[in-house]
């Protein structure tokens, strides 16, 4: 046991010698086990023992804080200076400052987020910091550059998440200041993102070019530029519509291999170049076409803009058939703005006269209401343009009932829910199309978000068969115009709707272009590839004609499914030939097929449903009818399937589109085909 005298020369010795031993014992331990005021004090108590007297004492002042204190801010160039020194190597090495550190946490899996900060009122509130928290002397700035570049991947030059480096999210929002004031002031380099830029933005507004223009904004037109969008993404396409709405496509659901089911939705230009950024949409009307052979050609629209093409699709639709004179209160239906004005004149009517047998017409008569409706049709049934005279009878109490039933209170009658298509109209391309110029055409359902409805009490329906409007006379005392009927009827009203048909729209393209071949209809003659006779120029929907070698059960319709159906094609066809290569016809056009709704019954076309393209007396109809529920008629030639029409929700379409396709004697069933005791679903299953 030491004596009492040398004990106390020990200790004044230890006392003396403390600093030297506390700096160089901090310096080689392991400042992750510590808090990290302890760390750093040793650090600078170890650069500071060459330091001045004033310094001494600064440091002899900073050991007395609470190691987890960290209201002293550090500057930046100390900071520098630390990254440099020996403590930092021997604590660090070579390894970035997260490299070293472990996360704790509860249970087995990290959470996905750090903590949101390690430091409160100048103060750590965690015994486990986040790298940058736990040394004080670890300060981000953008002067910092060699401790950035740590927290900076060496392969992508991006900032690495906090997942890897541990980073509260505090700090992480100081880093990523910190980074990007550096390579703002040059101090940190990274590679420049590639620009594609788009040259058209820097050509003459009166100049425009596409590899791909598409004409007509309706369905044809839009799928077409969505299938180029598609599968040549690196082209850019411009479509030109007349109309300040396109219609798409959407909601897209096979019912069978063939008959599909979609929603049409009434959009605003920029939504569709929202969804296809290559796609451009010019809203303007196309006036004539000047090909320069198969490179490709200008088109010159109403405006006067010339837009090169290399290729050109004509999706330019129809318009109205011009069968009345044009009378002030002669009012024709094909596009939203002509329903937007028929809306205004229904409702101070009296008396509307109908004129036309087809889909519109059809729907126009469901839903006019409070209003006497004289349907004036040519053929000896309604819908003749869909349905025969069997489905017409089955359709036409429907029709009756929707004229004459009294609503309470001046309210239409409850309707069952119908998940079918629908127009949404976007606010901002509320705006009309250019006078004189056709939108597209309306779409399935086109009439479940217009109001049609009079002043008068609910009428019985009128129908006037087999006749025609052979004139439009003055009006009288009672009504403001008279209309006089091929059978010799003058009758009164308020106002003559027409839809009576369409025409294809083809005089802007024939203009100055003789090698244009048009098919008797007026549409422009397309082969089995979508081409016209003109090298470059394809065409698809209303105002297109087949062409080609048609398969048994197809003929064309110019309905808004074929023109869906031809507006892909054609784009597919479009982008192969660019790159030189063919395509197969598509199996759409293997088997007529459509399914509408009329007087809120499913309806559903399939094959040669009238008989159409057969020898007459050379086939026999099979018929299934429940007043009020179904209709089903089937079109047998030889025992084969050749047809079906289906009204009602029979759930038969894929059964008879498998018989239709597959040709299958069906001649041993005979009238069991149809009973409704024999599951004919199962039998061919």
């Amino acid at each position: 046991m030491l004596p009492s005298a040398a004990f106390s020369k020990l200790s004044a010795i230890a006392d003396s010698t403390a600093h030297c031993v506390r700096s160089w014992s901090l310096t080689i331990g392991n400042p992750l086990k510590y808090p990290s005021s302890r760390f750093t004090a040793g650090v600078h108590q170890t650069h500071n023992r060459f330091c001045s007297t004033s310094e001494a004492a600064a440091e002899e002042e900073n050991k007395e804080r609470n190691p987890k204190d960290r209201s002293v801010k550090i500057p930046v160039e100390t900071s520098i200076r630390y990254l440099k020194s020996r403590a930092y190597q021997s604590t660090y090495g070579t390894e970035p400052v997260w490299v070293p550190y472990v996360r704790n946490f509860k249970g087995q899996w990290a959470p996905p987020k750090t903590r949101k900060t390690c430091i409160r009122k100048d103060r750590l509130v965690t015994n486990n910091p986040c790298p940058i928290c736990r040394d004080e002397y670890l300060v981000l700035h953008e002067t910092n550059v060699d401790l950035l570049k740590q927290f900076i991947s060496p392969h992508s030059g991006d900032v690495l998440d906090t997942s890897k480096t541990n980073l509260c999210r505090r700090q992480f929002d100081n880093l990523m200041i910190a980074v990007l004031r550096a390579r703002d002031q040059g101090l940190l380099t990274y590679d420049v993102p590639f620009r594609h830029y788009e040259y058209e933005h820097y050509r003459p507004k009166s100049e425009r070019h596409a590899a791909f223009v598409v004409v007509g904004g309706g369905i044809a037109g839009v799928s077409c530029a969505e299938a180029l969008a598609v599968l040549r993404p690196e082209a850019n396409v411009i479509l030109v519509s007349a109309s300040p709405l396109i219609k798409a496509a959407t909601n897209v659901q096979p019912l069978t291999k063939y008959l599909v089911q979609f929603d049409v939705e009434e959009q605003a230009a920029s939504e569709l170049t929202r969804r296809c950024p290559t796609v451009r949409v010019l809203h303007d009307a196309a006036v004539s076409m000047r090909p320069d052979g198969p490179d490709g050609g200008v088109l010159v629209t109403a405006s006067g803009r010339r837009v090169s093409y290399g290729r050109l699709c004509v999706c330019a639709g129809a318009r109205p058939k011009p069968t009345l004179t044009d009378h002030p209160l002669v009012l024709t239906v094909r596009d939203t703005e002509s329903v937007r004005a028929l809306q205004a004149r229904v409702a101070g009517a009296r008396r509307v006269l109908v004129v036309g047998n087809g889909g519109i017409a059809t729907e126009l008569v469901h839903k006019v209401r409070a209003v006497e409706v004289v349907w004036v049709v040519r053929h000896d049934h309604i819908s003749a343009a869909f349905v025969d005279a069997g489905a017409a009878e089955f359709l036409l109490p429907a029709a009756e009932e929707a004229q004459a039933e009294p609503a309470a209170d001046g309210a239409d009658p409850p309707k069952p829910l119908l998940k079918r298509m629908r127009y949404t109209e976007a606010p901002a391309a509320a705006g009309e199309a250019p006078e004189g110029l056709v939108g597209a055409a309306l779409g399935p359902d086109w009439h479940a978000r217009w109001e049609l409805r009079g002043t008068e009490a609910a009428r019985p329906l009128r129908i006037e068969y087999g006749c025609e409007v052979a004139r439009l006379l003055p009006g009288d005392d009672q009504w403001p115009l008279r209309a006089e009927l091929t059978n010799g009827q003058v009758l009164g009203a308020d106002l003559v709707v027409s839809a009576t048909g369409v025409v294809p729209n083809v005089e802007a393209f024939t203009a100055g272009n003789p090698a244009l071949r048009l098919a008797d209809d007026g549409g422009i003659l397309v082969d089995e590839q979508m081409r016209t006779a003109v090298a470059g120029v394809y065409a698809a929907g209303d105002v297109c004609s087949a062409g080609w070698a048609q398969a048994k059960h197809w003929f064309q319709m110019r309905l808004w499914t074929q023109a869906r159906q031809m507006g892909t094609y054609a784009g597919r066809c479009m982008a192969a030939h660019a790159v030189g290569e063919e395509l197969l016809q598509d199996f759409c056009f293997e088997m007529f097929s459509h399914v509408t709704r009329f007087f809120d019954h499913k309806v559903v076309l399939l094959g040669l449903h009238s008989g159409q393209k057969l020898d007459d007396g050379d086939w026999e109809v099979l018929l299934r009818a429940v007043k009020g529920k179904e209709y089903v008629k089937l079109v047998l030639q030889h025992g084969r399937v050749q047809g079906a029409v289906l009204v009602g929700d029979t759930d038969l379409e894929e059964t008879f589109e498998n018989l239709i396709l597959d040709q299958v004697d069906v001649s041993h069933l005979g009238d069991d085909l149809l009973h409704p005791h024999v599951d004919i679903e199962d039998y061919f299953d």
